[in-house]
């Protein structure tokens, strides 16, 4: 299909319904936590900050406390079912300022953290290049022709989409499934290959450090809520992929922790880590099961990093859907081509967004991981935290006034604790901000300061809308579904 923007008859206004299974909806949400990103770049630099051995305990903790978020998420999504995600369940439950606020920073977060792939992706894939004899690119360019595919499958259908990004998915667990069994059956030290399994190993190296970057690993798990328009049991499939979506990364994660401490010895994978970075794991994996492993290894990485990128460019242009089609901004984000039920304008405008910020960074000759990646990924995290313990807090305002058969553990005591712990965690990446940057930058208040305006901004957007355009104010939140169409522009009604 043509990526020009189609005549306003080629739009409808909803998404396509019924087109999801549950397995479609685990694949996306896996993909965008990115597992074998995770094993190659995440686990090696948690190590590497943290001086933890006990990695493994933090990832089943964060993991905890993620499906403890899941219950009162999954509660409120067999309930709200018009798509939106956070957006959605923070309006409906905390009121539309509240709910406008959450859009934006859910925009921001999910933003940079695409952003921050195209970061990693550019500098791999210019030096796999380099490696393949081709000329020296700047990463600039990989990170571009992949920022277009991205943009073509992005306004493919999503079911075909999801077929993609489970194949991609099957293709890089099973490269981290043979790193695992290979540390199992041949660990440095066989007598110590379980002492990052015992509590003492905890104890060792700074808990707050790996913390901050284990939870940035969890990202994009709670994203169901998106697709609950598009799949054919809404009520049902996005709680129960939520909760298969957050005990599959966390049994990965915490075994691809184990594996690289079994692989070098408890008492060398910190230093390994910090050696190696992010070729720890292809380097050692060759050690392990030969060559090919770091051969073929860095190549399934970049699909790894493809499909994560596919993944939240889904998710930005279906919050910009959901903000279009309530007309809370431009209404042509409200619309998609009706062949492929995809919402193009805004896969255009992440397309054009992103891209923008990749330039820019690049213009300014910054360097795609140490700056791009690392300050947008932190700020994404930052966001997402926050966007989860208010999604907590609007489950229980939501069902306090509502005649329900969901259990009071579902409704109030589960979001109250995750509310409170989501709360705490937010503030404590928020204070040592510095150590998800990895270094001592004077500028590190800017992500922060950019998450914070984005909420603020959101606030005081609502305010104008709900002097201004009471109309719209009023049915934020309900998907769009007590509006007649108007055509496209700003506000338009």
């Amino acid at each position: 299909m043509s990526l020009t923007e189609p005549s306003s008859a080629s739009f409808s206004a909803d998404l396509p319904r019924r087109k999801l299974g549950g397995l479609a909806v685990v694949a996306v949400v896996i993909s965008a936590s990115a597992p074998l990103t995770v094993a190659a770049g995440g686990t090696p630099a948690a190590f590497a900050a943290s001086g933890m051995v006990g990695l493994p305990w933090v990832y089943l903790g964060v993991g905890g406390l993620i499906l403890l978020f899941s219950i009162g998420y999954g509660a409120m999504s067999r309930h709200v079912v018009t798509g939106g995600g956070m957006f959605t369940y923070v309006a409906r439950g905390l009121g539309p300022r509240a709910g406008v606020a959450a859009a934006f920073v859910a925009v921001l977060a999910y933003s940079a953290i695409q952003v921050s792939v195209y970061g990693f992706l550019g500098a791999m894939a210019s030096e796999q290049l380099a490696l393949l004899g081709l000329p020296e690119f700047p990463w600039v360019i990989p990170a571009a022709a992949v920022a277009f595919v991205v943009l073509v499958c992005g306004v493919s259908r999503i079911e075909i989409n999801a077929r993609l990004l489970g194949g991609l998915l099957v293709v890089e667990c099973l490269l981290v499934a043979g790193f695992v069994f290979g540390a199992a059956l041949t660990p440095a030290q066989p007598e110590s290959m379980l002492l990052a399994l015992s509590p003492d190993a905890v104890a060792t190296g700074s808990f707050t450090a790996a913390l901050c970057l284990c939870v940035a690993a969890y990202t994009g798990v709670e994203s169901a809520g998106l697709y609950a328009a598009e799949c054919r049991e809404p009520s049902r499939t996005v709680a129960k992929a939520t909760y298969i979506a957050i005990a599959a990364i966390t049994l990965g994660y915490s075994l691809i922790a184990w594996s690289m401490t079994a692989a070098t010895g408890p008492g060398q994978v910190v230093t390994q880590a910090q050696k190696l970075g992010s070729s720890f794991l292809f380097t050692v994996g060759s050690q392990l099961l030969g060559p090919w492993f770091g051969q073929v290894g860095p190549l399934i990485y970049l699909s790894s990093m493809f499909a994560a990128l596919l993944a939240f460019a889904t998710m930005v242009a279906r919050y910009l859907f959901a903000l279009g089609r309530e007309r809370v901004l431009w209404t042509a984000l409200g619309r998609q081509h009706s062949e492929t039920g995809a919402p193009v304008v805004g896969a255009f405008v992440q397309f054009v967004i992103s891209l923008g910020v990749v330039i820019l960074f690049w213009a300014a000759d910054l360097h795609p991981v140490q700056h791009l990646a690392v300050w947008t990924s932190g700020l994404g995290a930052l966001g997402i935290l926050l966007l989860m313990a208010m999604t907590s807090i609007a489950v229980i305002s939501y069902f306090r006034h509502r005649n329900t058969t969901v259990s009071r553990w579902s409704r109030s005591i589960a979001p109250a604790l995750s509310a409170g712990v989501l709360s705490a965690l937010t503030l404590l990446v928020l204070l040592n901000f510095d150590i998800i940057l990895g270094s001592s930058t004077p500028l590190w208040w800017i992500p922060p300061a950019a998450v914070i305006a984005a909420g603020l901004g959101g606030l005081g957007w609502a305010s104008w809308l709900q002097r201004h355009r009471p109309e719209i104010y009023d049915q934020i939140g309900n998907g769009g579904r007590h509006h007649s169409e108007g055509p496209t522009g700003f506000l338009t009604h």
